[in-house]
């Protein structure tokens, strides 16, 4: 909409059209009954009070609006509401603990929740040509990541772990229950133990050899022509080199000796888990009170739910879903907002409850913890 060449403003247009406005709205008297404000932050407040809290709300306004743009807003809020809903407008100045513009912002929002709560909220609009001046993400998005939103996906993606821990653990334990029943599946424990391998000696055993002992001859005068070393006693240094192959020799075969006779000391050797071979019943015979015993029971913790739901509900639920509940109890507090269930089923069937489209959508589930307190 831009200004036409006859000089008319901006606000003057959107005033000139209001009853124009207002004919198209007959039947939305909400609406006609309330003035037409044109300003961008106050559409941007308005937008953004409906998602977002009023401390971002604050923070986004005075780090994108101008001092200049807040007091402006104010000045047309006053000048179209009612005095006696929103108050007489004050007349804020720069102070130690704020400044004026910061406490404006607090009385325009304090207003606008005034006039909503009294169904008297001016129809704020925007011009085409005036939506880059506001802010183009929300409040929420202005903020420097937010303490509470970050806890928020903290949590979330640690709900999300702890899904994937209760699987993989219900998982194991179904795994190591059929493991047990098989016959002749060792445990990884004695599957890793082997008897020491004895080393025995073998002619290619390899032994160092000494270097050949070298001198030179004592009474040789230095000159550019010295005569090369000569060899000590060749014989005598063949016996030494000998007598020193046979003492390594010796030494070697002792020590391999020692080595294949060592065995740990009692308190040190782990004690050999005898395994014993069982079988395990496939039968079903009728009309005996001869059986097994159930399978373990495992605890399941459901939370965040409606407080309408109830233990027969929840039950005819996963009933029709063929699970077995073997025991259903509600161990929210009365005066809770929510509330939250201990479900008690065989632990065959405690891996397949974690399927997020079995789930009511908001519901959660996880294992159940109990507290201390608790000695279930």
């Amino acid at each position: 909409m831009p200004s036409g060449q006859d000089g008319t403003h901006d606000s003057d247009f959107v005033d000139e059209h209001t009853e124009s406005m207002s004919t198209h709205d007959e039947d939305n008297e909400e609406y006609t009954d309330q003035p037409y404000l044109c300003d961008p932050l106050l559409s941007y407040v308005c937008f953004s009070m409906n998602s977002a809290t009023g401390g971002n709300i604050k923070k986004a306004v005075m780090g994108y609006f101008t001092p200049d743009a807040i007091f402006n807003a104010r000045d047309k809020l006053w000048g179209a509401c009612d005095a006696s809903i929103i108050g007489n407008k004050k007349r804020r100045n720069d102070l130690t603990s704020r400044l004026a513009h910061v406490a404006t912002v607090d009385d325009i929002m304090n207003a606008l929740v005034k006039l909503d709560a009294a169904s008297r909220m001016p129809n704020v609009v925007i011009l085409a040509r005036d939506l880059h001046l506001i802010p183009r993400s929300h409040p929420e998005e202005l903020n420097n990541i937010s303490l509470i939103d970050r806890l928020n996906r903290m949590e979330k993606q640690m709900s999300n772990l702890q899904v994937c821990v209760d699987q993989n653990t219900s998982e194991t334990l179904v795994i190591n229950d059929k493991l047990s029943q098989m016959p002749g599946i060792k445990s990884y424990a004695n599957a890793v133990k082997s008897p020491l391998s004895t080393v025995t000696a073998t002619s290619d055993t390899h032994i160092p050899l000494l270097p050949k002992v070298v001198i030179s001859a004592p009474n040789q005068v230095e000159s550019s022509h010295a005569s090369s070393p000569t060899v000590v006693n060749a014989s005598i240094a063949e016996a030494r080199i000998t007598s020193l192959r046979r003492d390594f020799g010796s030494a070697t075969s002792q020590d391999r000796s020692s080595t294949a006779s060592f065995r740990e000391p009692r308190y040190v050797q782990k004690k050999t888990q005898r395994k014993t071979k069982f079988v395990a019943g496939a039968s079903s015979p009728k009309g005996s009170g001869f059986k097994g015993a159930p399978a373990p029971d495992r605890y399941l913790f459901i939370y965040r739910v409606d407080k309408s739901a109830s233990i027969d509900g929840i039950s005819e639920y996963l009933t029709s879903r063929q699970f077995q509940i073997r025991k259903l109890e509600c161990i929210s507090n009365a005066n809770a907002q929510f509330k939250s269930f201990k479900l008690t089923v065989p632990v065959d069937q405690f891996g397949k409850l974690f399927d997020e489209n079995l789930w009511p959508c908001g519901v959660r589930v996880r294992k159940y913890i109990a507290p201390r307190s608790d000695n279930s």
